[in-house]
């Protein structure tokens, strides 16, 4: 159907003594979709961390590039207050 998935280990570290949530979502891929296996806000108990295995999947991707930088965006959604935590990436395709 010519949609391209790459699989990411995304590691959350809560180093706060309450219970956090977290907002995850990625940009710079148009139509991508995260698909995370679990709730979405993510859920990290205090003073622990948490492994999320997210894929990405391009329905359309741009075949005339073989890699892409896309960035990971978390949001604590129990503390608007704090400014989003971002990470770049690279969604790579098949070379054609």
């Amino acid at each position: 159907d010519g949609r391209i998935l790459n699989r990411y280990e995304i590691k959350i570290n809560n180093k706060s003594s309450k219970l956090k949530r977290y907002q995850l979502s990625v940009d710079g891929l148009k139509d991508a979709v995260l698909e995370l296996g679990q709730k979405n806000p993510l859920q990290v108990d205090p003073e622990s961390s948490s492994v999320v295995l997210a894929k990405v999947v391009s329905r359309n991707p741009d075949h005339t590039k073989t890699r892409t930088y896309i960035t990971f965006v978390l949001q604590d959604v129990t503390d608007s207050t704090q400014p989003a935590l971002k990470k770049i990436s690279v969604f790579s395709l098949p070379r054609r």
